[in-house]
């Protein structure tokens, strides 16, 4: 064979081998593109949960900044209690104190027909406004003090508000409450004869964040609105109001709980008067009973409850024990724990963290502004 026919036929053959190996690397290329995970899975793998790790720890960094709650929950520390020390129940209050009570309670005036008619409304959430500003209006006082709240420096708004009616829907039905409150003690209580300002105002605060916490709990933490928590709320502690009208029996003894000491000094709690005047204005039983079993959740098992009250008595009591260790303690700071059994009837965790959040935090301090500013506009 000659040498150009060699060349020639050696020329060819590597011209088909090149047509031949062409189609099939181009479809090698395309497979390994369309199935690269399958051809290189621990790669491709080890990529993905790489990248979603770190996504991950990203949100989740943002999520703990944006969720850190503030103020937070401290460490609770629970005033010490002696377990054989109980308060006197209603029933068993000495007739002799009772009589007294009732002759003092009869003095009072009346709460005024508008407040009663508020307070029944204020309870449900679909009350409308323009029923609220009906009766609010034919109280100027009340009024004028909505209308100074809403456009205090603690609000800031841009605008000036005129109406009643848009001042109360800014302010929330809470808060419009617990100025009924304040506005109905100002006409009840004797001016000669009033406990400290700086009480009142403490006392105040602390029943407006109850108040603000029943309601919440009640929705978001029970889930089954109890319409009447949010009035109990600010109604709870009515009765530390009224103290300046007894005489003192003993002098104030110091480690035992308050309401011990309130028996001490005055031969009854605020939990009863409080649950006597409720009965004197004709407010509903329900309000009644509560304000009288308020702390019932601390010193005495359930079954003291009757069941229809149970669970309205221990959310009060639950939020009044949230209040305190947030910092809204009125000007009683003591702690007292709730036994453990109300928590296992509700299937509750008896630790607070588990049930405070960052919006029920924010509810409560939104209800102290609201009286702050009542309170400086004053």
């Amino acid at each position: 064979m000659s040498f150009p026919l060699f060349l020639f036929l050696t020329v060819v053959f590597l011209l088909i081998i090149v047509i031949q190996l062409f189609p099939r690397k181009k479809k090698t290329r395309v497979s390994r593109s369309s199935h690269s995970k399958m051809k290189v899975p621990k790669q491709s793998n080890i990529m993905s949960e790489s990248s979603l790790e770190q996504l991950q720890n990203e949100e989740a960094m943002q999520c703990s900044n944006a969720v850190e709650p503030d103020p937070f929950i401290p460490e609770v520390i629970y005033s010490q209690m002696d377990k054989e020390t109980y308060p006197t129940q209603l029933e068993d209050i000495d007739e002799k104190i009772k009589g007294s009570v009732d002759r003092k309670i009869a003095l009072l005036k009346p709460i005024p027909m508008a407040s009663t008619k508020l307070f029944d409304l204020l309870k449900n959430p679909n009350t409308s406004t323009k029923e609220l500003t009906a009766i609010i209006k034919t109280n100027p006082f009340l009024s004028a003090r909505i209308l100074r709240v809403i456009n205090s420096a603690y609000y800031n708004l841009s605008l000036e508000i005129t109406s009643v009616g848009r001042a109360i829907i800014l302010l929330g039905y809470n808060n419009v409450r617990s100025m009924v409150l304040q506005d109905t003690l100002h006409s009840s209580i004797s001016r000669e004869k009033t406990i400290e300002k700086d009480i009142s105002d403490a006392l105040w605060i602390h029943s407006t964040a109850v108040s603000a916490c029943a309601n919440y709990l009640s929705l978001s933490v029970f889930r089954s609105p109890e319409q009447e928590v949010g009035t109990i709320g600010i109604f709870h502690d009515i009765g530390k109001y009224f103290f300046h009208l007894f005489d003192t029996i003993e002098e104030k003894i110091a480690e035992v709980p308050t309401v011990i000491q309130e028996e001490k000094q005055y031969g009854i709690n605020h939990m009863i008067i409080g649950s006597l005047l409720v009965k004197k204005w004709r407010l509903s039983d329900i309000i009644e009973k509560c304000i009288e079993f308020h702390h019932h959740p601390i010193f005495f098992p359930p079954e003291s409850i009757p069941e229809s009250y149970q669970k309205p008595s221990f959310i009060i009591c639950l939020a009044d024990l949230i209040c305190k260790v947030l910092g809204y303690g009125g000007h009683n700071g003591e702690i007292l724990p709730i036994r453990r059994e109300y928590f296992e009837l509700f299937g509750l965790s008896t630790e607070l963290e588990k049930i405070v959040t960052q919006p029920l935090v924010q509810e409560i301090e939104k209800a102290r502004v609201a009286v702050e500013s009542f309170i400086n506009a004053s």
